[in-house]
């Protein structure tokens, strides 16, 4: 019987110490998940490592904004690559406020001097001066880009408009322009003065005038009539632009069969450089 109770005993004593180390056991193992170092999913994956907890905002206490994410920049906006400035006679067309006034000499001398020239349709024609000019004038007011505006004036001692005012440079408006500048005849005298003076105050808005002319005026001017001498055009061009105007237009000449050191290249590039202008001389 006493063996049976120290048998029994042992037992008990063997299960007691059995439990401790289960539970000590189990003791450890819940420390480490505390720590993260735990791996219910029984891969063998990294342990990370503790971080800072966030603190906790007090009662009240507004929350914090989240960052906003910064919009991208726009792409800046490039000028399409079949989009070309307009120009005449080669020469780029500059105005700063997309206006422009083309005064087209159309007296009997323009109808001298028959050459080869290409139209506004890319095709090679046989004409006089009027004829290239015209053809050049065709050509610049084709490839004036929406948002600028624009007259064409001609003139032989009177002088006619297009529009009487400046219009939008859209196709239908370029369409009728050209075909009015084409059907214009050379006759009569050269009256610059009064078609430039017309250009410069009746369009005040106009920064730009280009003249084309074969050159020498010998009829009315703006503040004359009748025969008035080269040298009265340019002071009446000049008088206009710079005393009449709250702001002077640039005027850029084109001289058609202008040799060099005559009197009609003198007044050409006379005027030219009273006005801010260039000169070119053309055929």
């Amino acid at each position: 019987m006493e063996s049976r109770l120290v048998r029994i005993g042992v037992a008990l004593l063997c299960a007691l110490v059995w439990l401790g180390f289960v539970l000590h056991a189990v003791g450890v193992y819940g420390q480490a998940c505390d720590l993260g170092a735990c791996n219910l999913s029984g891969l063998d994956l990294p342990v990370e490592k503790p971080g800072p907890k966030a603190p906790t905002p007090a009662p009240g206490a507004p929350t914090p904004a989240r960052p906003v994410p910064k919009a991208p920049e726009p792409e800046p906006v490039l000028p399409q690559e079949d989009e070309k400035p307009p120009t005449i006679y080669g020469s780029e067309v500059k105005s700063d406020n997309q206006t422009i006034i083309y005064v087209l000499d159309i007296s009997g001398s323009m109808g001298l001097d028959l050459e080869l020239s290409v139209d506004v349709d890319g095709v090679l024609v046989y004409g006089d001066r009027l004829v290239r000019a015209k053809n050049e004038l065709a050509k610049s007011v084709s490839m004036l880009p929406p948002g600028w505006r624009f007259e064409v004036l001609a003139f032989d001692c009177d002088t006619l408009a297009w529009a009487g005012e400046l219009r939008e440079a859209t196709e239908a408006n370029k369409k009728l322009a050209i075909n009015w500048a084409l059907s214009c005849k050379a006759q009569g005298a050269t009256g610059t003065a009064s078609a430039v003076g017309r250009a410069l105050l009746n369009y005040p808005a106009c920064k730009l005038v280009i003249l084309l002319t074969d050159g020498e005026p010998n009829c009315n001017a703006l503040r004359w009539c009748g025969n008035v001498p080269p040298a009265e055009h340019r002071a009446d061009i000049k008088w206009a632009n710079h005393e009449k105007r709250a702001e002077p237009a640039i005027i850029d000449v084109f001289g058609i069969s202008c040799p060099t050191g005559s009197e009609m290249h003198k007044f050409c590039t006379g005027v030219a450089g009273d006005n801010a202008g260039m000169y070119v001389g053309v055929r």
